[in-house]
C-alpha cells in the first residue's frame, strides 16, 4: 500500500464524515426535530395588537418576469396589512422599474404598504440595497425576499413567532423548495441534488447545534441582530453568509426550519447553474477567508462550537467534490497503467462512497420531506444528471476558491433567468 493511495484515501474519509455525521443525526432526530418545529407558536396568537410590525425587502435586478407576481404574492400572507411594510429594492436596467410600480400600486390600493425603492447606480450589490433601505424604516423584524421565490401563508407568522419567542435568534431560516423541479433535466438533476443539502445535511446540522447560515430569501432577521452584527456590508458577494457569521460572532443564533418551505425557481440551463454556483462558491470562500483572518486576531474561548464547526464543514465542503474527482482520476490512472494494488481498492470505495453518499444517499433520505414519499424512482432518473453536474461542479468550485483566494471575484454576477 503505497503513500499517495493512502494519504489521498485519509484526506477523502475526512471530507466525508461530516456528511455521514449530518446524515446520520437527520436519520436519528428527524421525527423530533418535525415535532419541535410544529410546536412552535405562530405570532398570531398573540392577537392583531400584540403582532409586531415586520419590514419585507425584495431586492431585485433585471426581473421582468418574476417582478409583479412577487408583488402580487404578498397578498396571500397572514399577517395584518397595518402592520405590514414592503420595499421592492430595485436597481434595474430594464423594464423591471415600471412593472413594479404598476404592481406596487394595486398592491396599495388593496391595503398594503408598497414602496418601490430604485437606486440608479448598484453601490454594493444586493447588499448596498438591503443596507440603504434598512436605514430609511423602524420596523423590529426584517423579512428577505428574493423575486423568484414564493412564500406560503404561515411564513412571517411562524418565523416572527420564532424570532419572540427566543430573544438570543437573529434569524429564522425557512428551507428552500423548487416550483420548477419538474422543467428538465437541469432542474431535476439540481432539485435532486439540493433536496439533500436542504432537507438532510442543513436539518442535520441544525440537529447538531452547528450553525446554518442564512441562505439569502426566505428568512427574518431581528433588526437589532443585522445592526448589532455591523450591517450588511458588500466585502464579499455572500452578504447572507457573511452577516450569519458576524451575527454568531456577537452571540447571535440561528434557527434552520427543514420542515417548513417556500419554492423558488432552479436555473433552467447549465450555463445558467453554472454562473450561479461560481458566484456561491467564490463569495463563500471570500466569507470563509474573512472569517479565518477574524480568528487568528481573536481569543479562541470567544467562538462557539456552531461558528467552528460550521467553519469547518464550509472547508470541507469547498474540498469534496474537487478532492473526489482527483481521487477518482487517480485510481483510473493506476488501473490504466496496471498498478493497481491494495491501497487502490480502498481508495476505489471511497470514491464510490464519496460520490454517491451526495449524488444517491442523502438525496432519497430527503424524498418523504420534499415530495411527500420514497422517490427513488426520481433520484434515479436525475441519477445521471446530478453525476454530470457533480463533475462540473468540482471545477467550478475550485475555479470559485481560486478566484477568492486570488483578490477577485468582487462583481455580483447575476444568475440569469
Amino acid at each position: 500500500m503505497d503513500a499517495a493511495s493512502v494519504i489521498l484515501a485519509v484526506l477523502l474519509a475526512i471530507a466525508c464524515l461530516p456528511y455521514m455525521a449530518v446524515g446520520a443525526a437527520f436519520l436519528v432526530g428527524a421525527r423530533s426535530r418535525a415535532r419541535y418545529e410544529d410546536a412552535i407558536e405562530p405570532a398570531s396568537c398573540l392577537g392583531d395588537d400584540g403582532v409586531p410590525p415586520v419590514l419585507i425587502q425584495i431586492p431585485c435586478f433585471n426581473e421582468e418576469a418574476f417582478i409583479e407576481r412577487a408583488i402580487q404574492a404578498l397578498a396571500g400572507l397572514d399577517w395584518p396589512r397595518d402592520k405590514l411594510r414592503v420595499q421592492v429594492l430595485d436597481d434595474s436596467t430594464d423594464d423591471t422599474t415600471r412593472l413594479a410600480e404598476r404592481a406596487a400600486d394595486a398592491a396599495r390600493q388593496s391595503g398594503i404598504n408598497v414602496t418601490v425603492v430604485h437606486r440608479e447606480a448598484r453601490r454594493g450589490y444586493k447588499a448596498g440595497a438591503l443596507h440603504d433601505a434598512l436605514g430609511t424604516a423602524a420596523e423590529p423584524f426584517v423579512a428577505i425576499l428574493d423575486v423568484d421565490y414564493e412564500p406560503p401563508r404561515d411564513w412571517l407568522d411562524k418565523a416572527v413567532g420564532a424570532l419572540i419567542a427566543d430573544p438570543a435568534l437573529a434569524y429564522v431560516q425557512f428551507r428552500i423548495d423548487f416550483a420548477n423541479r419538474s422543467e428538465n433535466w437541469v432542474t431535476r438533476a439540481q432539485a435532486v441534488l439540493l433536496d439533500g443539502q436542504n432537507v438532510v445535511e442543513q436539518t442535520g446540522r441544525a440537529i447538531c447545534g452547528i450553525l446554518v447560515p442564512f441562505g439569502g430569501t426566505g428568512g427574518v432577521w431581528r433588526r437589532d441582530a443585522i445592526e448589532g452584527a455591523g450591517g450588511w456590508r458588500d466585502g464579499t458577494i455572500a452578504e447572507d453568509m457573511d452577516l450569519s457569521y458576524r451575527a454568531a460572532e456577537h452571540g447571535w443564533s440561528g434557527l434552520y426550519l427543514g420542515f417548513s418551505s417556500l419554492k423558488g425557481h432552479l436555473p433552467s440551463s447549465v450555463r445558467a447553474w453554472q454562473t450561479q454556483q461560481l458566484r456561491w462558491s467564490t463569495g463563500g470562500a471570500q466569507v470563509v477567508a474573512s472569517v479565518l483572518r477574524r480568528l487568528r486576531r481573536t481569543a479562541p474561548k470567544r467562538w462557539s462550537f456552531a461558528v467552528l464547526s460550521s467553519l469547518l464543514l464550509h472547508i470541507l465542503e469547498a474540498l469534496y467534490a474537487p478532492l473526489t474527482v482527483l481521487c477518482l482520476a487517480f485510481v483510473i490512472g493506476r488501473a490504466i497503467a496496471g498498478t493497481f494494488g491494495s491501497g487502490d481498492s480502498l481508495l476505489a470505495a471511497l470514491v464510490y462512497l464519496a460520490g454517491s453518499l451526495r449524488v444517491f444517499w442523502l438525496p432519497l433520505a430527503a424524498q418523504p420531506v420534499s415530495t411527500g414519499k420514497i422517490g427513488l424512482d426520481s433520484v434515479c432518473r436525475a441519477l445521471a444528471g446530478g453525476i454530470y453536474l457533480g463533475l462540473r461542479l468540482a471545477v467550478v468550485k475550485a475555479k470559485g476558491m481560486a478566484v477568492a483566494l486570488s483578490g477577485g471575484g468582487r462583481h455580483f454576477v447575476r444568475t440569469p433567468k
